[in-house]
C-alpha cells in the first residue's frame, strides 16, 4: 500500500509539470508565467528569508513553551503550531498555564501580535 501512495504521489507531481507546461502555452497565460519567471529569483529570496524567520521564531517558541505545553514537544511541532497562530488557531488556554518566562503570554500580548488586523 506505502508503495502504491509512493507512485501516485509521483505521477501527480508529472502531471502536474505536464500542466503547467500545456497551460503555459495559452497566450495570457503565458503572461503569467513569463511574470514568475522574470521574478522567479525575488520570489526565491523572499522564500529563504521566510522560512528563516519562521524557523526563528519556531526555535524560540520551542525553547519557551517545550517543557510544558504538549503542542509543541518537538521542533517540527513548534513550526507547525507558529504557522497554525498565524491564522489564528491557537490554545491559548494552554499556552496560558505555562510557567514564568512565557508570562507574556499571560498578559496577552501574544494574542494581540497574532490577530492583529
Amino acid at each position: 500500500m506505502p508503495q502504491e501512495v509512493n507512485v501516485s504521489a509521483i505521477n501527480f507531481l508529472v502531471f502536474y509539470f505536464k500542466l503547467f507546461r500545456y497551460i503555459g502555452q495559452a497566450p495570457r497565460m503565458g503572461i503569467i508565467f513569463q511574470t514568475l519567471q522574470t521574478a522567479a529569483f525575488d520570489l526565491m529570496l523572499f522564500c529563504i528569508m521566510f522560512v528563516l524567520c519562521v524557523f526563528a521564531f519556531a526555535t524560540a517558541f520551542y525553547v519557551v513553551f517545550s517543557a510544558d505545553a504538549k503542542s509543541v514537544k518537538t521542533l517540527s511541532d513548534a513550526m507547525g503550531a507558529l504557522l497554525r497562530m498565524m491564522i489564528g488557531d491557537f490554545d491559548y488556554a494552554e499556552l496560558s498555564e505555562v510557567r514564568a518566562p512565557a508570562s507574556l503570554v499571560k498578559d496577552g500580548v501574544l494574542a494581540r501580535v497574532f490577530n492583529m488586523g
